[in-house]
């Protein structure tokens, strides 16, 4: 690794640390039938992330679930193929900064909305949607099982690399489903 790319990386994982300390968000143990509102966090690396993510959206909004979606996108041609849909924002490597945290815009407002569930499926370990998830401001943060959401995430899930986001997802809605806020402790 060049010494730039140490001293980006370093710089990253600084501000994610300060990040995760001060972020005064309220954890809450929700049912699933009692959510209300849903974010979703993903990369779009290609067009079949796209259509499983807007899946799950529909699934949602089936429930009368509030979703909105974000997604991190770093070739700007593949949101050419993709319908835009009034639950769906993105965001581009050019609106990141030195060090790869997410400018103002779009990632700040999705971070400072009070969602029931932020579901994280940032399977590729993108340090543009760590920071996202981190200051994110979601009362049940749920992703992958990874040293970085330790801190951040109250259900992590065991992902093994290839699995594939379908998985991932059925995983999720099953530990959703077992939680019970009047049975388990906060």
């Amino acid at each position: 690794m060049k010494i730039l790319e140490k001293i980006k990386h370093a710089a990253g994982r600084h501000y994610l640390r300060k990040a995760i300390e001060n972020n005064q968000r309220t954890r809450k143990l929700i049912h699933i039938e009692s959510v209300k509102s849903i974010g979703i966090l993903f990369e779009l690396d290609d067009e079949q992330t796209y259509h499983i993510v807007h899946a799950e959206v529909i699934k949602w909004q089936d429930l009368q679930v509030k979703v909105k979606v974000l997604g991190y996108v770093r070739e700007e041609r593949l949101t050419l193929n993709i319908m835009p849909l009034l639950a769906f924002d993105f965001f581009f490597e050019k609106q990141l900064n030195w060090y790869k945290k997410p400018k103002a815009g779009k990632a700040e407002d999705f971070a400072g909305k009070e969602f029931d569930v932020l579901i994280d499926l940032n399977i590729h370990r993108q340090f543009p949607l760590q920071c996202i998830a981190a200051v994110s401001q979601a009362h049940l943060k749920v992703g992958i099982f990874d040293e970085m959401n330790d801190k951040t995430h109250d259900i992590m899930i065991q992902y093994a690399e290839g699995t594939g986001l379908k998985e991932l997802l059925h995983h999720i809605h099953h530990y959703l489903k077992q939680l019970n806020p009047g049975r388990n402790e906060q």
